[in-house]
């Protein structure tokens, strides 16, 4: 997820396929799954934005 969130920074559309469905919700509707500085508000910048 963390490079996803990078490369949305950098103005790209980002499309994730995740086919664990109880890891799909976990990324979609919470906090990050995984520690990593600053993710956490790159992914709601970019979710938000319609990049991720």
């Amino acid at each position: 997820m963390g490079s996803a969130a990078c490369y949305a920074a950098t103005g790209t559309d980002v499309v994730i396929v995740e086919t664990d469905r109880h890891q799909f919700e976990a990324l979609n509707d919470g906090p990050m799954p995984i520690h990593e500085p600053s993710v956490d508000d790159l992914v709601a910048t970019h979710q938000v934005a319609g990049r991720l």
